[in-house]
């Protein structure tokens, strides 16, 4: 044992009280046992006499808390990591609170070593407990000193949902740090929790400013945690792929922390409604960061407004996965609740993390399934957010790495347009055919355009007009289009022109030339020599161009070679074997066989209906 502790340790027996100098004496001491490795002696001597923690714990902390980091795990002395653990406990138990407290998020700010940050977080849980003022001042500091330490944690990384994939993630050390770092502070704040209740139990009318700050504070700290990291992670079984309902995991970490978070803001008698239609009654903030690099959630400008990415993280485990759905009431329209949840479909959507786009996919799911056809008034869509819920779909649908979410967002945008009246229908199909620049995605809104037109013609005497006659001309002019007329690159196009010759095919045998209710047949000359007759032109030359092609290849494999690069349509084909290159350019060949039969098709319904015409008039 250094002479110096000796010696201080005798004269407090002795005397049975400490002196300024004598502190001072102490901690020269205890700073030398840590240098010379003897924190073992250090810890009998505090433990032994826990007046000199009570009375030099302010300054003791910093000599303390740097012997618990060490640049590498494997060359930290765990021995002295432990016992200087202990001290720093010890002094959270005895120290004066308030000093203890200011002194834990000091340090917890000089360290950014997650094992480290994890080691503190016990003490000033400790310390907090023991205020017995002022504990609504120093909670909120604190929260908000922890979780900025959550923001620095990086995501595991992967690119899709793959099962295989997936499970690597979760061998990823930033992984495994989450999980740790998530689970302790969801213990950090249960007697705070708890705090709460026991005064809701007390006072269940009202209660008291203090308590409330706390709760507030509370709440605030586990919707950021929903925020980040949760709303970025897995919280739902889906192994069971063919099971439609979300289950909770019970084997995940994360959905273990996310069921003790809902069960907090039920046990603090929080309002989920409230948390819901918040959007609706706040003005929006800046994104809250979700990551080290995007960081758009801090409050550096003293906003106190709830993150929108933890309020659509719960939204979602409450309208989706369904829990605590028992605390928010059914007595709201499926309408009401759809529009308060738009901005968290957007906020989710609009992420580049598959499990965020994943969550508002299921949202949007689930609250546009509540919802009546035709029941949703198309001047919602003058108000920001409702349009790009339909703008992310298609988003998604063309960039999304993950083949899942991107059949789950095909799957969603037809019964999101569904909802509107006819008029946002309209609206909405126009704006996004007259900005798509997909052929796929064009193919897939004509075929959504074409049962909006066949419900409308099915009610006999149409209701409304906005799929007939002119506002169908005018939609049209984004369906039969070829902005390059005859030199059109017609396989690049393919799924668009396939798609519209169908829809004009089902316009010309099921409106009747007397009938004309949706104006087809009296555009049909301007269709044909600005649609049709290029069309014509640009498929014989594509034809003709893919037919040389298969003959070079061909030719080619009459020679040794046997692979062969060919330029198509002024685009390289990868290299790869001559058959395959075969199996390419004859699967052009039958898209333009396709293309050419229901060409042929339109053309013979509209000069059989003409001559039928002009023999009816002599």
């Amino acid at each position: 044992m250094d002479q110096d502790l000796e010696n201080v340790l005798l004269s407090l027996e002795k005397n049975g009280r400490l002196d300024d100098d004598l502190c001072s004496l102490f901690l020269l001491a205890a700073k030398r046992c840590l240098e010379q490795q003897q924190s073992t002696a250090l810890l009998d001597a505090v433990t032994k006499h826990e007046v000199l923690v009570e009375y030099t714990g302010w300054d003791l902390l910093p000599i303390v808390s740097p012997y618990l980091a060490s640049d590498k795990v494997e060359e930290r002395d765990e021995e002295t990591h432990n016992n200087c653990v202990d001290i720093i406990q010890l002094i959270a138990k005895v120290g004066k609170p308030k000093e203890i407290v200011l002194g834990l998020l000091e340090q917890v700010d000089h360290f950014l070593d997650n094992m480290v940050y994890l080691d503190f977080i016990n003490p000033l849980q400790i310390a907090l407990c023991r205020l017995e003022t002022g504990l609504e001042l120093s909670l909120g500091l604190a929260l908000s000193t922890v979780y900025a330490h959550v923001q620095t944690l990086k995501l595991p990384s992967y690119e899709s949902l793959d099962e295989e994939e997936l499970l690597l993630t979760t061998q990823d050390p930033d992984y495994r740090r989450l999980e740790e770092t998530v689970t302790v502070l969801i213990d950090f704040v249960s007697p705070f929790v708890f705090k709460v209740v026991q005064a809701q139990k007390q006072d269940k009318d009202k209660l008291n400013n203090k308590t409330l700050i706390i709760k507030k504070d509370v709440e605030l700290f586990l919707l950021k945690l929903l925020s980040y990291p949760l709303v970025f992670l897995s919280l739902v079984d889906t192994a069971d792929e063919n099971d439609t309902e979300n289950k909770p995991v019970n084997n995940s970490t994360f959905c273990t922390c996310t069921q003790q978070i809902m069960n907090y803001f039920e046990e603090m008698s929080t309002s989920f409604p409230n948390m819901i239609f918040y959007a609706t009654t706040h003005k929006p903030r800046r994104q809250e960061p979700a990551t080290t690099e995007d960081r758009d959630a801090s409050d550096e400008d003293g906003c106190t407004q709830l993150p929108p990415h933890g309020l659509a993280c719960f939204a979602y485990l409450v309208l989706s996965v369904r829990l605590g759905e028992d605390h928010f009431p059914s007595i709201y329209s499926g309408q009401h609740v759809f529009q308060a949840c738009v901005p968290y479909v957007v906020t989710l959507l609009e992420r580049p993390q598959a499990y965020a786009v994943q969550k508002g996919l299921d949202l949007l799911s689930s609250t546009v399934g509540d919802i009546d056809h035709l029941s949703l008034p198309s001047m919602w869509l003058g108000k920001k957010g409702f349009t790009d819920v339909a703008d992310n779909l298609l988003k998604i649908m063309i960039h999304c790495p993950t083949e899942k979410l991107r059949k789950k967002a095909v799957s969603l945008l037809k019964p999101f347009m569904m909802q509107w009246e006819f008029k946002g229908r309209y609206q909405l199909l126009r704006k996004l055919l007259s900005e798509a620049t997909h052929a796929g995605v064009e193919g897939f809104l004509i075929g959504i355009l074409k049962d909006f037109v066949h419900e409308t013609l099915l009610q006999g005497s149409p209701s409304n007009t906005w799929f007939v006659d002119q506002h169908l001309v005018d939609i049209c002019q984004y369906v039969f289009d070829l902005p390059d007329g005859a030199e059109s690159d017609i396989l690049e196009r393919s799924d668009k022109i396939i798609s519209a010759l169908n829809f004009l095919r089902y316009l010309l045998l099921r409106d009747k030339f007397e009938v004309n209710a949706t104006g087809v047949w009296t555009h049909v000359d301007e269709l044909d020599e600005r649609f049709l007759q290029p069309l014509h032109s640009g498929l014989d030359l594509s034809k003709a161009h893919y037919d040389l092609k298969l003959k070079e290849v061909q030719k080619t494999g009459q020679t040794k070679d046997d692979r062969v690069s060919v330029t198509v349509g002024g685009q390289n084909l990868p290299t790869m074997p001559i058959a395959q290159q075969k199996e390419v350019l004859r699967s052009a060949q039958f898209t333009f066989d396709l293309i050419a039969s229901l060409l042929g098709r339109a053309g013979e319904v509209i000069s059989m209906e003409k001559r039928t015409q002009k023999y009816s008039k002599s």
